[in-house]
C-alpha cells in the first residue's frame, strides 16, 4: 500500500505540474515501467534529478546519433581530451498515469565537467551512432529540467 501511496503522490505532483487533473482509481494495475517513467517526470518536476560524481557508481555510457556535421564536431571533442559541459536534449515524451496518456515537455540534462571517450561507432544511412563512455572529474555534477516555453 506504501507503493502505492507514492505513486498517487508523484501523480499529484506531475499533474499539477501539467495544470491537468484525474480521478484516482485505487484499482489500477500500474506496470513498473509507469512507475518508473512517472517517478522520472516527478523527480525533474520537484529538481531531484540530479547528481554528484560521489553518487554514481560506474563511468555511465550512451549511444548518440550524429549528422556528419555533428560527427565532426563530435570527434574534435574527443580528440582535445578536455573536460567540458555535455548537454544532452530529449524530445516530448508521453507518461501514463492512472491508465491515461499525458505529454510532457521536452528535457534538456548537463552533464559537467566531463570527458567523452567512443566505444563505438556504426555508419546508419545518414546517421552516424556512437557509443560513448563518459568519464567525469571529480566536481562532476549533473541537472535535468524541462524545456518549457513562457
Amino acid at each position: 500500500m506504501l507503493g502505492f501511496a507514492h505513486y498517487v503522490r508523484r501523480a499529484r505532483n506531475v499533474l499539477r505540474y501539467l495544470r491537468q487533473s484525474a480521478q484516482i482509481d485505487i484499482f489500477a494495475i500500474i506496470p513498473a515501467s509507469d512507475y518508473r517513467a512517472l517517478a522520472r517526470v516527478s523527480d525533474i518536476i520537484e529538481g531531484k534529478l540530479s547528481y554528484q560524481r560521489s553518487q554514481v557508481t560506474a563511468p555511465p555510457e550512451m549511444t548518440v546519433g550524429c549528422t556528419v556535421e555533428e560527427e565532426k564536431n563530435l570527434m574534435e571533442i574527443v580528440r582535445r581530451g578536455s573536460f567540458s559541459v555535455l548537454k544532452q536534449t530529449e524530445p516530448a515524451s508521453l507518461v501514463t498515469i492512472y491508465g491515461k496518456k499525458y505529454e510532457v515537455p521536452p528535457t534538456t540534462s548537463y552533464y559537467s565537467p566531463v570527458r567523452l571517450h567512443i566505444l563505438s561507432k556504426k555508419k546508419k544511412k545518414q546517421i552516424v551512432d556512437f557509443r560513448l563512455r563518459i568519464e567525469m572529474a571529480d566536481n562532476f555534477t549533473s541537472q535535468t529540467f524541462f524545456d518549457v516555453q513562457q
